[in-house]
Parts: C-alpha cells; sequence; structure tokens
C-alpha cells in the first residue's frame, strides 16, 4: 500500500511539473521552429520513453544560446522536477535510452547529446564522467557540458542558474519563483505570436500560480494572475485588432478587384466599339465614302 501511494505521488509530481517545463522549452526555443523538431515523451518501447527527443532537421544548423550550442542531429533530454535528483542511477537509465535510440536509428556517438535538466547539481555524477575520462565546462550560468571523444556528450542544465532574460520562460520552472522571473514572463507574453504558444504559456502560468498559492503568499498570488491575466488580455486584443485590420485589407482587396473587374468590362467594350467602327469605315471606305466627308 505504501510503496503504491508513493508511486501514485510520483505520478501526481510528474503530472505537475513535465508538461509545463515541455511548454517552457517550447516557448524558449520557438525562434528555431523551422530548423528543431522537438517531440515530447517519445516512445522506444512499451515501457521506456524519452521526456523530450529534439532533433535537428540539418545537422549543421547551430542554435545560438548557452543550451543548443551544443546540441548535436540528435538530442535526448531528461527532465528531473525539483524533487528528484540527477544521480548514477538516472544516468544509466537515461544511457540505456540512448542506446536503444541509436541502435534503432542507427547513429553514431558524435551525433548524439543527452541532456539532464534538474535544479540539483550533480558533484558525484559529474565526477564519476571525469573519472572514466569525459572533459568538464561550464558553458554559462546552469549549463555545463561533458566530452569525451569516443562516447555521447552529456550537458546538465540547472534551471534556477539560469539567466532569467535569455531562458524566461524555462527559467519560471521551479519551487522558489521570484518577482523578476514573474515580471520577465509577464513582460515576454506579448511577444508570443502563434495561439499554439498562448496555449503553451498558459500552461507555465498555470504552475505559477499554483506554486505561489501554497506558498500561503495570497496577496502575491493575486498580484501575478493579475499580471498574467493582463497580458494575456493585451495579447487578445492585439490579435483582435489585428484580425479586424486583415478583414479591412481583405474587404479593401475585394473592392480594388472589383473596380478591376469592372475597368476590364469597360476597355472590352470600349475594344469592340473600336473594331465595329473600323469595319464600318472599310465598308465605307470600300464605297468611296470617308467618315470625314460624313462629319
Amino acid at each position: 500500500m505504501q510503496i503504491e501511494n508513493q508511486n501514485n505521488q510520483r505520478i501526481k509530481h510528474r503530472e505537475q511539473w513535465h508538461p509545463p517545463f515541455y511548454a517552457s522549452y517550447k516557448i524558449d526555443f520557438r525562434a528555431y521552429k523551422d530548423v528543431l523538431t522537438i517531440e515530447e515523451e517519445h516512445i522506444l518501447s512499451r515501457s521506456n520513453e524519452i521526456d523530450i527527443l529534439v532533433t535537428k532537421k540539418d545537422p549543421d544548423v547551430v542554435i545560438d544560446n548557452g543550451i543548443g550550442r551544443a546540441y548535436k542531429a540528435h538530442n535526448l533530454i531528461e527532465y528531473k522536477s525539483p524533487n528528484d535528483r540527477i544521480d548514477r542511477d538516472a544516468l544509466l537509465q537515461l544511457a540505456g535510452y540512448i542506446c536503444i535510440y541509436m541502435r534503432m536509428e542507427k547513429l553514431r556517438a558524435d551525433e548524439v547529446l543527452a541532456c539532464f535538466v534538474g535544479y540539483h547539481y550533480p558533484k558525484s555524477v559529474i565526477d564519476w564522467l571525469k573519472n572514466i575520462g569525459y572533459d568538464c565546462r561550464q558553458t554559462e550560468s546552469g549549463v555545463y557540458l561533458l566530452h569525451h571523444e569516443l562516447l555521447v556528450d552529456v550537458q546538465f542544465v540547472l534551471i534556477h542558474k539560469l539567466d532569467v532574460q535569455s531562458y524566461p520562460w524555462i527559467s519560471a520552472i521551479q519551487k522558489n519563483i521570484t518577482d523578476k522571473n514573474v515580471r520577465c514572463v509577464g513582460s515576454q507574453i506579448r511577444k508570443l505570436d502563434l495561439p499554439e504558444y498562448r496555449e503553451l504559456a498558459e500552461e507555465v502560468t498555470d504552475l505559477i500560480t499554483r506554486q505561489e498559492k501554497g506558498k500561503g503568499d495570497e496577496l502575491f498570488m493575486h498580484e501575478t494572475r493579475m499580471l498574467f491575466k493582463q497580458e494575456f488580455d493585451k495579447l487578445a486584443q492585439l490579435e483582435t485588432e489585428i484580425k479586424t485590420k486583415d478583414e479591412t485589407i481583405k474587404t479593401k482587396d475585394e473592392t480594388i478587384k472589383s473596380k478591376d473587374e469592372e475597368n476590364a468590362k469597360l476597355r472590352e467594350e470600349n475594344r469592340q466599339k473600336d473594331n465595329t467602327l473600323k469595319k464600318l469605315e472599310s465598308e465605307l471606305a470600300k464605297r468611296g465614302i470617308q467618315i470625314a466627308s460624313l462629319l
């Protein structure tokens, strides 16, 4: 019974954190939507799946941010929610997923990146990887890359250490969210140019308001909810204005098209009159009559 309750809690915790993280990842990487394929819960087998699979449509494309710069053609991302740690078991599990995936896709080690995203610095795991020949370097705040000449590269991303301006949505997926995180997310809402991203943004903002409710900070939670509501309302208003302008332009285009059709019809009528007049002139000329003499 206790084991069943623990499993239920683990599933509930996963459902609480994983969808918002996936949503935040897609939003922060939306600038690369034409060059990246981002798939949630990629199925490897009946009992094995990858949290997020990111593949490049062109292997030579460079993703110009601290996380994406290390990306290979195929990138397997394992997300660990705040209560979970990145330990040796998690590493070996992801290594198993990578072996299955590489065998299925017939890939080399240098075509694949293993990526962990979490909240706790995995010192013991990094030390172990160093002992087997990996070089480790911090590429930017919260991002660590481990490289091996023969094995798959490994990346560790610590959400709470990420730069808020560079990753406003991903950095908001944490328990101890700050007012700076909230304001940054709020300022980004109006920059979402597709309805798909607006729906994803609501996943993130819902998580933020739930976190504030759990802390019992009713005032901050109310201010947060009002901020997000105002920004979503502004976005909806902007979409309405754009739609109205599009309809106005469409109406003008239809009016111009109608006038063009009328002008084309008049030109055809004039052409037919000119042809008729020329035929008449020709007939009269055959009879020795000039139109000028009749005027």
